[in-house]
């Protein structure tokens, strides 16, 4: 029944809302100044096209068409017969105006980009979109959620909108991890007999970032919802990101900030940067590394002592280690390292490089503070995001990335997954605006460094 009152009624509706529109020559002119203003665009007429919109319906309309304007006496590339050369260049104002993209209203191009990026593939996509009355093959899936998430990305390198009071005077931790997935680079040269190239596909690592609100006991705080904000771009890019994410919700007068993260070289040699970035008082900002990933380093220490022969001593020894960080005894930890035993001069070097990730990391193991401040001690806030959000989608067996495609769902994923699905909606309709050759995010040629 819904179905039915969707492609019946719904579609009805806009169509008839579509060509009263279009019957408002006040509204048409002004869709047309208002491109002319964002892009150096020329009419070329009235051309019918066929939209999308909802409920599976098209809608046969009218509409006038811009393209960008060549300058006298330098025409453009002649095209090869049969080539249509490379698209995103003009746009119907009428439409752009509504929000259409891709030739479906905003509700489609939402709805569509939402499901690719919820279900486990675009094939998937295709079939749930079915169930709802949208018949698509995968290749205007493709589209459309390149041109989605684009127009998001976009908005996020340009500053969108944020929200001021989303942190400020609130305690806020902010957990940094990455993850895994695989590229799929083309390689040069000629084709194989097939015709295909072939491809290599290396490991890259989505860095993402969570930001939640506690309360005094340092349990997240019931109906705030979380940011997270991911990418795969090189670290420095990634902290300057989660600077401006912060920055920009209103980090700055936050109550308190703790920083949580594993002990990567990676993550901690920028987070001064990213403290200066956020303009909040270092006073006011925790650094540790998360408490099970130091355990875990406990435990591999606890493998190496001779003296410990069993796997319940070694058990034993690292949970009784493991109280004393939490009571705030770090330095008697790192004795204690010290002068435990070894059997060979090899278990000595690899007990030394355990002791010494302690050392570096001594300042940011001051668990008893964190207790005493009511902040949590762990980063299974982003652990638990990054599987959501890159494992379950990104790193599926046999699935290989562009990397454009796998900023593209990175953004996507990190908005539906937080619940913010209205910032790509807002992000969307602003882009609708511009020929889609304009809405390309800066970020695309780091993503391979």
């Amino acid at each position: 029944m819904l179905k039915v009152c969707r492609g019946e009624l719904v579609g009805a509706v806009l169509s008839e809302v579509l060509e009263a529109i279009h019957a408002s020559q006040e509204f048409v002119l002004w869709s047309m100044r208002d491109a002319r203003r964002r892009e150096d665009l020329g009419s070329r007429g009235d051309r019918a096209v066929s939209v999308r919109v909802g409920g599976g319906r098209e809608v046969a309309v009218t509409t006038p068409y811009m393209s960008p304007l060549t300058p006298r006496g330098e025409p453009g590339r002649p095209r090869r017969r049969g080539s249509r050369g490379e698209g995103g260049g003009g746009l119907y104002p009428v439409l752009a105006a509504l929000g259409f993209v891709c030739d479906v209203s905003p509700y489609v191009a939402s709805l569509t980009a939402l499901t690719a990026a919820l279900v486990d593939s675009h094939e998937e996509a295709v079939d749930t979109l079915g169930q709802h009355g949208l018949k698509m093959d995968v290749d205007t899936v493709r589209r459309i959620v390149a041109r989605v998430a684009d127009a998001g990305i976009v908005a996020r390198e340009q500053g969108e909108p944020g929200d001021p009071t989303a942190l400020a005077g609130k305690r806020v931790v902010v957990g940094i991890d990455g993850g895994r997935l695989r590229y799929r680079i083309p390689k040069a040269g000629r084709p194989r007999k097939s015709g295909r190239h072939g491809y290599s596909t290396p490991w890259r690592e989505p860095k993402v970032v969570t930001i939640y609100t506690v309360d005094e006991e340092g349990k997240m705080r019931p109906g705030e919802k979380p940011i997270y904000e991911g990418t795969l771009a090189p670290w420095d890019d990634a902290i300057s990101l989660i600077a401006s994410t912060l920055e920009r919700n209103g980090a700055k007068d936050a109550e308190l900030l703790a920083i949580a993260a594993d002990g990567s070289d990676n993550i901690w040699r920028d987070i001064d940067r990213l403290v200066v970035g956020i303009g909040i008082d270092p006073s006011r900002v925790a650094k540790f590394v998360d408490f099970c990933h130091v355990v875990e380093h406990l435990s591999a220490a606890a493998k190496l002592v001779s003296n410990l022969e069993t796997d319940q001593q070694r058990q034993q020894w690292t949970t009784k280690l493991s109280k004393r960080l939490k009571k705030g005894h770090v330095e008697e930890v790192i004795h204690t390292l010290e002068a435990a035993p070894t059997a060979s001069k090899k278990d000595r070097e690899a007990l030394e490089s355990e002791i010494e990730y302690c050392r570096k990391r001594i300042d940011m193991m001051r668990y008893h503070y964190l207790k005493q401040r009511g902040l949590p001690i762990g980063s299974g806030a982003v652990e638990s995001a990054i599987r959501r959000i890159v494992n379950l989608r990104l790193k599926n067996p046999g699935t290989f990335w562009r990397p454009d495609n796998a900023e593209r769902m990175l953004y996507l994923r990190c908005r539906a997954k937080a619940g913010r699905w209205a910032e790509v909606e807002a992000a969307l309709y602003r882009a609708a605006r511009r020929p889609a050759r304009s809405v390309v995010p800066e970020i695309f040629p780091r993503l391979t460094e």
